[in-house]
């Protein structure tokens, strides 16, 4: 992320050169974040120089990817939710191979996102999208 920016979106899509001399906060997962200085923009291949002084290394990052890394975008958000999900995503999995292994079953994954919910009563079972699911489970249930 950038360090208080005072600049919109907008401003920076009509000049991407404000970012320049801006220090910036770079996140490289396990290794930790580490700070680094935007040094230049090149427009002809539209892509911003990111000098980090810890290792004397550089990234070279497109204008949609520096997009990412500014928290008052659109692309900010979305990076977010993205990374959200899979870590969801992961979790889920993590605990549907743990299930699997300690109880001999897998467990029955139930997707946020697609509107699942349990019903409340037998006529409701009767008419959600899962209805076959509810009525086989209450079958197996009453035996």
């Amino acid at each position: 992320m950038i360090v208080a920016p005072k600049f919109t979106e907008g401003e920076l899509r009509a000049n991407r050169t404000l970012l320049v001399g801006r220090i910036l906060v770079r996140n490289f997962g396990k290794l930790g974040n580490f700070k680094g200085v935007v040094s230049s923009y090149d427009a002809f291949h539209e892509e911003y120089r990111i000098d980090f002084s810890a290792d004397n290394a550089y990234e070279l990052l497109s204008f949609d990817d520096m997009l990412t890394l500014l928290p008052n975008t659109w692309l900010f958000k979305r990076a977010r939710a993205n990374i959200a999900c899979v870590q969801l995503a992961l979790t889920t999995t993590i605990f549907d191979v743990a299930m699997l292994k300690f109880t001999g079953k897998p467990a029955a994954f139930v997707a946020i996102a697609s509107g699942f919910t349990e019903p409340g009563s037998y006529a409701e079972s009767l008419t959600v999208v899962y209805s076959a699911l509810w009525q086989e489970s209450m079958i197996f249930e009453i035996r």
